[in-house]
């Protein structure tokens, strides 16, 4: 009862009014009807709220961080306590006596050199000079409406494709859980890392067709978000605007800044094309890189391309992970990656839709891109979850294993079931020579 009533306290972190006790005092999420109501009570009564707070507090009283002994546990006890040091939240100042956990700071690095850089005209970034963007806005409309409305998909979408993922609250070891579409979650160094975080519909035509391998309840507490650029299927608010309550660190593009900080996030830095930070919590740290992408960016018509959209280069423990979040295929910006951070260990590439080459790779342009990169692995992504063209929710898969095996390529494919984990850990001694090996050369890049 108590493990319930705390995942359902960290689901609704500010709006405490979408939150109920029932009677036998257990804390549930209220239906739409109710909520509505309980909001209008609120401008009268703080009732609810203190009688809210009162049960988290005897709660978190019965189950003491050092006595905690599932990782469910450990979870919900490590976000609610949080949550009382986060003045977003309704449950600020709630008991001082709760120890905040150890928090994730962004320190910059010093930026790489590169002649590839961005190109921005006009208060717009464009992939090129003299890049069509209005036509390229109706093409990317035309693949994604018939899409959506074709069938999604011969197989049974509720037992597809998927397993069943037990989280941890903490990894000293690197390990990759992929979520569906676009969002992976890293944990290294006991920090915990999400990239591109949506769990539900995105309008207007991105149906869910695939449940997440985990609501947000569950999923443990999020030191860093990570944003390749800010379309909704990367960037979806109603995702972000609850993380932003448990203090949690934003990694953006530049021109995002705001948007971020407007949804209650209090520390963000926007990053160009090869700008570094490290991401450091309790001694450890992760470093991360924006690199260039091939794509755009909006939230609607009147920011369109008004904010840059990147990959990133994770490195940790001595791996060069890659995430490319979306791109079309560009060799001059793959090459320029490998030149920085060959060896690449693992590449996060896309592999849908098809039809669109100037703004994503397709499974046969990611296999190219994986190939120019000389990466030694790579996760396919950006697929399992939403419509984005003709293809199938299966397709993108099914035909990039084909594709492979024709290349012989299978035995360098991971592929990652909805929930399934990947220790991403070098062997003993290679790790720490790798991760010696980074050290030096970021020390002297730094110099």
């Amino acid at each position: 009862m108590g493990l319930g009533s705390l995942e359902a306290t960290s689901l609704e972190p500010v709006s405490w009014w979408c939150l109920d006790l029932d009677d036998e005092q257990r804390i549930k999420v209220a239906s739409q009807w109710k909520c509505n109501l309980q909001w209008v009570y609120s401008f009268f009564s703080d009732r609810l709220k203190n009688d809210l707070r009162h049960r988290v507090c005897t709660l978190l009283d019965s189950m003491p961080a050092a006595h905690l002994r599932t990782e469910p546990e450990k979870i919900a006890v490590e976000k609610v306590s949080r949550l009382i040091h986060s003045k977003p939240s309704w449950l600020y100042g709630a008991d001082q006596s709760i120890k905040n956990p150890p928090q994730a700071l962004l320190k910059q690095s010093k930026e790489l050199i590169s002649a590839v850089q961005p190109y921005e005209e006009g208060g717009r970034y464009y992939n090129f000079s003299g890049e069509h963007i209005w036509s390229q806005f109706f093409e990317t409309l035309y693949l994604l409406f018939p899409g959506s409305f074709a069938k999604s998909s011969q197989e049974d979408l509720k037992t597809w494709h998927r397993t069943e993922w037990n989280p941890r609250a903490r990894s000293s070891e690197p390990q990759l859980t992929w979520l569906g579409h676009s969002t992976i979650f890293l944990q290294a160094g006991n920090i915990n890392l999400i990239f591109d975080p949506t769990f539900e519909f995105v309008g207007p035509c991105f149906h869910r067709y695939t449940a997440p391998p985990i609501s947000l309840s569950k999923l443990p507490l999020i030191d860093g978000v990570i944003i390749s650029h800010n379309h909704a299927d990367h960037c979806n608010p109603a995702t972000v605007e609850k993380l932003a309550a448990f203090l949690t660190t934003a990694f953006v593009p530049e021109g995002t800044e705001k948007w971020f900080k407007e949804r209650g996030f209090e520390r963000v830095e926007g990053k160009k094309w090869w700008q570094s930070s490290y991401i450091e919590r309790d001694g450890k740290k992760i470093r991360l890189t924006a690199i260039p992408a091939q794509h755009g960016s909006c939230t609607g018509i009147s920011d369109y391309h008004r904010s840059l959209w990147m990959g990133i280069m994770v490195q940790v423990g001595g791996l060069n992970i890659y995430f490319a979040g979306d791109t079309g295929f560009n060799r001059n910006h793959l090459d320029e990656i490998k030149k920085h951070f060959g060896p690449i260990d693992v590449a996060l590439l896309p592999i849908a839709p098809d039809g669109e080459p100037e703004m994503h790779l397709n499974h046969i342009q990611a296999l190219d891109a994986f190939e120019r990169l000389g990466a030694k692995k790579m996760i396919p992504i950006h697929y399992g979850a939403y419509r984005m063209g003709a293809e199938k929710i299966e397709d993108p898969l099914n035909l990039l294993m084909a594709a492979a095996e024709k290349r012989k390529l299978t035995d360098k494919i991971l592929v990652l079931k909805l929930g399934e984990t990947k220790n991403l850990s070098l062997p003993p001694g290679e790790d720490k020579t790798r991760a010696l090996y980074q050290f030096f050369n970021t020390f002297v890049h730094e110099i």
